[in-house]
């Protein structure tokens, strides 16, 4: 390659001047004058000899334009040096007994006697090793110049001291990826600690040696053989679940009435203690996992997983014929579903900085009395939050529908904010990766040009600094913007984790690290807004949305609505899960769609450098030298640093797990309250898994209450409308008594009645008074109990009512509606509760078994 003149060039911004380049006439000994110093060697002439210090000063003033180094490196390398040289010749014939005092007189002997005296000066001054060694070598190259164009008669060298293997240019450990790692120690192995190599964990029982030297070498023999058959974490959880058993073995063994049991677990005979004796203990560290069951500090069905793994590791030394077969009981109904807690929703998230409890308790106490006992703590979360949302004074006030539309209201606004403010990163960042590829794209230099001026290895130390200096370092930022990204791009493919040096410096002066990588890939910020955004607006999981396909958007056979495909959800057997989105929002604000198409076009380079088990996925970052998929902890670590970097979203401690509760929520309840609509936005099964585990909220079920209260006031006026006295007991006047009634009438809840009164219109009242509500169709009014058997029957009676209804001609009987109107209104009363409440999945076996029975069931007679 030859060399470009543009970068070979001396600075334009040197301090050189036309009077530094050649002497001035009469002063032969002048080479620079600087800021602080003037090199004039006028005064060493007058003791080495004229013509040696005037050749010896014209040899060092050609070296700045031959040597083709800086100024700044000319000055400290050769006109620096020369003046230390010449002082040691003033120095040394003092101390010489020679007769030559010329240096230009010498001999052999006498240069030689001056190479030692040189050295061994040079050795002694008190400078640091990199400082001595510089000044040696500097000196010896300066030695062999002079020797080269005959100003010394025989070739010096000094010795340097012993230096480090000096890598290629760019080859330099700081200049690879890793460099810094250093290699695991190597495991050992003891009687009480192993390594497990597929795990990569190391498993150490040492601190447990005082319970019994034998008992706990033999026991982790076991150990070591049954982790290799495990995985990593079933060995993981194994191990603790057995720390926690030997740290309670070890408590036991200190207490004087443990004396005989702890003499035979120490003195190595502990396979002649009895099967109660263990039962004892191990009972005894049970009776712990209850304690803390009841203080709170353990779920139920941990400990139950605790028993269970303490089982299977027992089950083996037994196995062995080390310990008598114990087996200890778990916890009853710890399986349960029913007791497992649901993920808090946004709307009750207590801000950070709290109000009094008191002061809400004050305030809003009849509030919280309206909700079942059982929800009355979660109750209470929403109401502190709407608290210090709206104030207590305002919430106090509030009658408990419009209690029920502001806790929604701020669900709803807490989700917006989160939205929003991962909208305003995924911008801020898309327009910084922008201007950083018009910047690439305006660059003038060729990739591997640039890599060239200032990686190959024909270029010196010196030419290579220069070309870093020029490219990297000066001029305009777009000019060394451009040739940063440009290097990087072209020398590393776009990433730079793990990469040093020179890196390191050129990141410093642009913004640091983070900032200069994001001008090619997406900041940590953009990947983290984009998961955001994709949890808010279509109500996944975390773990679905986190293993989102790279190739996720697909056609819809809607126009202006596109398919979105993401991660496999592991509940459903790995099924992908399937979504519709639209392409533009109907506001100004940007659609998924627009993100996932914008975060593609960042990462584009991420994906090609990216490991084969993370290059099909959206969400990848930089670590550890490699581009991976991002991880669960790092999504979660991130979402935090987003909550505290938004003023607006620092005041609540949220989870991403507290997401889709929270939008299924919000979808219900904008549904009219109906589960079948989060159901559908959730992917579940059975809406009983909706209702039980993220929208059966206290809201939703206070939401449920009122109607069923409304339902039983309009029925009781049905009810009561032909009792004599009946209004003025129940305390009410004719009037609201009238408007109750009048509405009941608008429900259809008039077909359940008891005269003529309630007939289909008030002047279309019949003489005869038809028959009681409970004697219809032949049969007593009965209770519908939530059998699989009854709900099919009543499933197939309801779908026959309806086709009977939608007959041409037989609606229209007046006769055929008051005989069946009330039935079929009572079947859809009662199916639509038994979908919305507990026996959602009793519901659900009903219509699997309505669909098998279809075809042979007998209808009932309707004429």
């Amino acid at each position: 390659m030859n060399r470009p003149t543009s970068h070979s060039t001396p600075d334009s911004g040197s301090r050189d001047n036309g009077s530094q380049r050649t002497p001035r006439r009469g002063r032969p000994y002048f080479l620079y004058r600087g800021k602080f110093k003037t090199y004039d060697y006028t005064h060493a002439a007058a003791t080495l000899g004229h013509d040696f210090v005037a050749a010896a000063c014209d040899i060092v003033r050609q070296q700045k334009h031959e040597a083709g180094v800086t100024h700044r490196t000319w000055v400290d390398n050769y006109v620096f040096r020369l003046g230390e040289l010449f002082n040691a010749l003033q120095a040394f014939l003092i101390d010489d007994t020679a007769s030559h005092k010329d240096p230009s007189q010498f001999g052999t002997r006498q240069w030689t006697l001056f190479e030692t005296w040189l050295q061994n000066h040079l050795q002694s001054l008190p400078l640091s090793a990199k400082s001595r060694a510089k000044a040696l070598n500097a000196t010896s190259n300066l030695l062999r110049i002079l020797h080269r164009t005959g100003v010394i008669s025989t070739p010096l060298t000094l010795k340097a001291p012993t230096r480090r293997d000096r890598a290629p240019i760019n080859h330099s450990r700081f200049s690879e990826r890793g460099w810094n790692r250093q290699p695991a120690p190597p495991h050992i192995d003891t009687p009480f600690k192993f390594f497990v190599e597929p795990h990569g964990r190391e498993y150490d029982y040492t601190p447990f040696r005082d319970v019994g030297r034998q008992f706990l070498a033999d026991t982790s023999s076991i150990l070591r053989k049954t982790y290799h058959a495990y995985s990593a974490n079933k060995a993981k959880h194994t191990h603790e679940v057995w720390t926690r058993v030997l740290r309670y073995i070890q408590s036991q063994c200190k207490k004087p009435a443990s004396k005989t049991f702890r003499q035979a677990l120490y003195s190595g005979k502990y396979r002649s203690i009895g099967p109660e004796a263990w039962e004892n203990i191990l009972y005894g560290w049970r009776n712990e996992l209850t304690t803390q069951i009841e203080s709170g500090h353990l779920k139920r069905i941990t400990a139950h997983t605790c028993v269970g793994r303490l089982n299977l590791a027992w089950a083996s030394f037994a196995d062995a014929g080390l310990v008598p077969r114990v087996r200890i009981r778990g916890f009853k109904n710890a399986r349960s579903s029913y007791l497992r807690q649901s993920r808090a929703t946004l709307a009750q998230l207590p801000l950070r900085d709290p109000i009094s409890d008191a002061a809400v308790r004050s305030a809003t106490q009849h509030l919280t009395a309206l909700f079942d006992a059982s929800d009355r703590d979660e109750a209470r979360q929403y109401i502190r939050s709407l608290s210090q949302h709206l104030t207590a004074q305002v919430v106090s006030g509030l009658p408990v529908e419009s209690l029920i539309k502001e806790i929604h209201t701020l669900n709803t606004e807490r989700l917006l904010a989160l939205r929003r403010c991962a909208e305003r990163d995924l911008r801020k960042w898309h327009e910084h990766w922008s201007t950083g590829q018009t910047v690439l794209r305006n660059s003038t230099i060729e990739g591997t040009e640039l890599v060239g001026l200032v990686d190959s290895p024909q270029w010196s130390a010196s030419e290579v600094r220069r070309h870093s200096s020029q490219l990297f370092f000066h001029g305009p930022k777009s000019t060394r913007l451009g040739h940063a990204l440009l290097y990087i791009d072209a020398r590393y493919g776009g990433a730079i984790s793990g990469v040093h040096g020179r890196v390191h410096h050129i990141a410093r002066s642009l913004g640091g690290r983070p900032a200069l990588s994001a001008y090619l890939n997406p900041h940590t910020h953009a990947t983290l807004a984009l998961w955001v955004l994709l949890l808010v607006d279509t109500g996944a999981n975390c773990e679905v949305a986190r293993t989102t396909p790279w190739n996720c958007l697909r056609p819809s056979k809607d126009s202006g609505w596109r398919t979105l495909l993401l991660g496999p959800k592991l509940r459903a057997r790995g099924a992908h899960i399937l979504d519709e989105i639209p392409e533009r929002n109907s506001d100004e604000s940007l659609s998924l769609v627009e993100a996932i198409e914008m975060y593609k076009l960042m990462a584009s380079r991420y994906r090609a450098l990216a490991t084969p088990s993370a290059k099909n996925y959206l969400f990848v970052h930089e670590f550890k030298g490699s581009i991976d998929l991002l991880k669960e902890w790092t999504a979660r670590a991130w979402f935090l640093e987003f909550l505290k970097r938004h003023p607006e979203l620092a005041q609540f401690d949220a989870r991403p797990s507290m997401i889709r509760p929270s939008v299924l929520m919000s979808i219900q309840h904008r549904n009219d309250n109906r589960v079948e609509y989060a159901q559908a936005v959730g992917d579940h099964k059975s809406p009983s898994t909706t209702s039980q585990f993220y929208t059966g909220r206290a809201p939703i079920k206070m939401a449920h209450a009122l109607k069923i209260r409304r339902f039983q006031n309009l029925f009781e006026s049905v009810l009561i409308v032909s009792i004599d006295g009946a209004i003025a007991k129940l305390g009410l006047t004719e009037e609201q008594f009238a408007d109750l009634f009048s509405e009941a009438k608008r429900t259809g809840l008039r077909v359940a009645c008891l005269n003529a009164l309630t007939t289909l219109e008030p002047e279309a009242r019949s003489e005869e008074q038809p028959p009681p509500f409970d004697q219809r169709c032949g049969r007593s009014m009965r209770w519908v109990i939530a059998t699989v058997e009854t709900v099919a029957d009543l499933i197939l009676f309801k779908e026959q009512l309806e086709r009977s209804f939608k007959a041409p001609g037989r609606a229209q009987t007046d006769a055929f509606v008051d005989k069946w109107l009330s039935w079929l209104i009572f079947a859809e009363v009662a199916l639509q509760k038994l979908r919305e409440s507990e026996s959602a999945g009793v519901y659900e076996k009903a219509m699997k078994l309505a669909t098998q029975r279809r075809s042979s069931y007998r209808r009932i007679p309707l004429e």
